[in-house]
């Protein structure tokens, strides 16, 4: 079974407007798919997104299609992981083998992962191996400063009641104010929800242990 295609397909999200001045709001929502074809007609797509849709989608799609696509074109559909290989191992001395271009090859591989699991009738868990039936799942919301505590209390609240029991917010550089916000969120949705914060790679180590004592204070299990 070899590949006939391999397409980049970028999209906008754009918001409402019905929130001005809000993170999650104000700024379109950049997401790409990777869409994998046999010559058999059998499809397979990925997704490549490295953080809430905030990627540069057509940069990526020039990625994929001028780079990785004349890789795959041809190429049997033997081995994902022989695919996989090939594509970092061409393109780390042209793009380097971080960022958008790790991000490109990964939206690629989870294409073929799906196109393999379509040939062979299977699913791509049972192609890998299954560990667990059940994953847990979390919120993950917006900055901290976006608001008070009311304000994300309502972001978060669709998910909660879809059962969700635990919640990821993040810190900004001014983590007392947030804090603060945090501790006022914290009364808001009671115990009985987990509570993850993300630093969002801002601190020194000794201002994230300081930070990381206040949120143990709060409450908070997982501080990333």
């Amino acid at each position: 079974m070899r590949i006939k295609s391999v397409r980049a397909i970028p999209f906008t999200f754009a918001g409402t407007g019905d929130r001005p001045g809000n993170y999650l709001f104000e700024q379109p929502m950049n997401l790409l798919c990777v869409r994998v074809e046999t010559e058999g007609a059998i499809v397979g797509y990925g997704e490549v997104c490295d953080s809430y849709g905030c990627n540069y989608g057509r940069s990526i799609q020039m990625v994929i299609e001028e780079a990785l696509s004349p890789l795959l074109i041809g190429e049997d559909l033997d081995s994902v992981e022989r695919l996989t290989g090939k594509m970092r191992g061409w393109t780390r001395r042209r793009l380097g083998d971080q960022g958008m271009s790790i991000q490109a090859i990964s939206g690629v591989e989870i294409a073929l992962w799906d196109l393999l699991g379509k040939v062979e009738g299977k699913s791509v868990s049972q192609i890998l191996g299954r560990f667990r039936d059940q994953i847990p799942v979390y919120a993950s919301s917006t900055f901290l400063e976006e608001g008070p505590p009311e304000f994300h209390l309502e972001l978060i609240e669709p998910c909660l009641k879809q059962g969700v029991r635990g919640v990821k917010v993040r810190i900004g550089l001014d983590y007392r104010r947030d804090l603060k916000t945090l501790e006022g969120l914290r009364k808001l949705l009671g115990d009985d929800i987990r509570i993850l914060v993300d630093g969002s790679e801002h601190f020194s180590v000794l201002t994230a242990l300081e930070i990381a004592r206040r949120l143990n204070d709060i409450g908070v299990s997982f501080f990333e």
